[in-house]
């Protein structure tokens, strides 16, 4: 089961890091979502799909990703054509997966993720792109398991 929980988080950190496909085409009626301590995430405003492009051809902007069905794959923002700030991912059916922060394209501070089902699977604490301190890791049915990846 761990090591189940281990790749989910490497996948995350490896989807957040790919080179956005800019999709102008389509307009964006879902709401941002932000994390709320404890009860997991809730609605906010939506936000532009549209990046901006400046002079130098590097994308700013917000990024969206899409399943073929339309749902929101992720989200989050590019400043410098890198992963800046918050992002989230989604499963197909728009359920949160994954929740964590960049900088300059960089996995930095928390990062969570959750079980289709809404458990929470994982929390901890980034730098410079490695898990680093304690981590814990829950499996579907809620039983909580610690590592510390030292480094804090």
């Amino acid at each position: 089961m761990r090591k189940i929980i281990i790749v989910a988080v490497c996948a995350f950190a490896v989807s957040c890091t790919g080179n956005p496909a800019k999709d102008s085409t389509k307009t964006d009626t879902a709401a941002a979502v932000k994390p709320t301590g404890n009860k997991g995430l809730t609605v906010s405003e939506p936000v532009s799909p549209v990046p901006q492009q400046v002079a130098d051809s590097i994308w700013n902007g917000d990024f969206i990703e899409r399943y073929p069905n339309g749902i929101v794959k992720k989200r989050g923002y590019i400043a410098g054509g890198r992963a800046t700030g918050e992002w989230f991912t989604f499963y197909e059916d728009g359920k949160p997966w994954s929740h964590g922060f960049y900088k300059n394209g960089v996995r930095t501070g928390l990062g969570e993720s959750w079980y289709h089902s809404g458990q929470k699977s994982s929390e901890g604490e980034y730098q410079n792109g490695k898990p680093v301190g304690p981590w814990k890791y829950w499996s579907e049915e809620g039983m909580l398991n610690e590592k510390d990846y030292g480094g804090k």
